[in-house]
């Protein structure tokens, strides 16, 4: 018999895989982008959606049109000699108002029909005399308006700022705060010795029975609900026919959404921000800030604007998260 074919030689072993590059670094997350307003932001404005947002401080008028992103400076269009204390919008952000003065400045009124963009000053019927205008508030059309004068008067528009009609029925007194529904037609106006509401768009008022004199007022669009803040958190619920205290920090101001649902307030002492989602009945601390002067919110709440005495601040998630604008 022939011998037994010899076995093939075993396959020779294939080559090891290159191993897979490794991977590249994560790129490093680009810095935040610098402030654009780091001036003391006395009092700001934001349309319903959160579109347009205008600052007011003591260096000038700062307007964005694209949620915050970026903001342009309206100084030189304005006074250089006024100090710039309150602004009001429409629901649209296409009508603003702005208000000026101090006690060694004579006071104006300012005013945009095209988002800010261009102002003109309004003379019409608010004396240019040495006052404080501390607080203005407009209807969502822009139509109704009303500016409240530390000691001196109230002063009611109903031609979107062209013309100003003095309440004297109200008299002089350090009026600091005032509020209105989105038609006008609910207003609420304080000061250190009254609390003034109106039903019928500002032409008269009446005396509002509280336990303190406000300081500071905010009230739904459909006039409803209303917060009043003076050593406590107050609240109506009958278009501020009457006020109960809530359980809440010591605010020093508040701001609220459009149904009134949402309330964001600052604490007297601390500082402490505190968010309230359930119309006050209770709230939870969100974030600290020194010194903070004024706060706004869009119509849902999602967006909020905190200004104080460096700057302005936005959250875009119901205060979980703050950024300096």
């Amino acid at each position: 018999p022939r011998p037994p074919s010899p076995l093939p030689p075993p396959p020779s072993p294939l080559p090891p895989s290159p191993l897979p590059p490794s991977p590249l670094p994560p790129s490093p997350l680009p810095p935040p982008p610098d402030p654009q307003i780091t001036t003391v932001a006395s009092a700001i404005a934001m349309s319903t959606s959160g579109q347009h947002i205008t600052v007011v401080g003591n260096d000038g008028l700062y307007v964005s049109s694209d949620f915050g992103e970026s903001f342009t400076q309206k100084a030189a269009s304005l006074s250089s000699t006024k100090t710039l204390s309150g602004v009001a919008m429409s629901s649209d952000g296409a009508t603003q108002t702005a208000v000026s003065g101090s006690s060694n400045a004579p006071g104006s009124v300012y005013v945009s029909t095209n988002s800010g963009a261009t102002w003109s000053a309004s003379t019409g019927g608010i004396p240019n005399l040495n006052v404080n205008i501390g607080s203005i508030a407009m209807s969502a059309d822009g139509t109704v308006q009303t500016v409240a004068v530390r000691s001196g008067f109230v002063y009611v528009s109903s031609n979107s700022g062209a013309s100003w009609t003095q309440k004297t029925t109200l008299g002089t007194a350090l009026w600091n705060s005032v509020a209105m529904s989105s038609t006008g037609a609910t207003q609420l106006v304080s000061s250190t010795i009254a609390v003034q509401r109106s039903t019928n768009s500002g032409s008269t008022f009446t005396q509002v029975s509280t336990p303190f004199r406000f300081t500071n007022v905010a009230m739904s669009d459909d006039g409803t609900t209303q917060y009043g803040v003076n050593r406590g958190l107050y609240k109506s619920t009958d278009s501020g026919v009457s006020f109960s205290q809530l359980t809440a920090p010591t605010f020093v101001f508040i701001c609220t959404n459009s149904d009134g649902s949402i309330v964001l307030g600052v604490e007297n002492v601390t500082s402490k921000v505190f968010l309230s989602k359930n119309g006050g009945d209770s709230f939870t601390e969100v974030w600290v800030r020194t010194r903070s002067l004024s706060c706004v919110m869009n119509g849902d709440g999602t967006r909020m604007v905190f200004g104080t005495t460096s700057g302005a601040y936005m959250s875009t998630d119901f205060g979980s998260n703050w950024s300096q604008l």
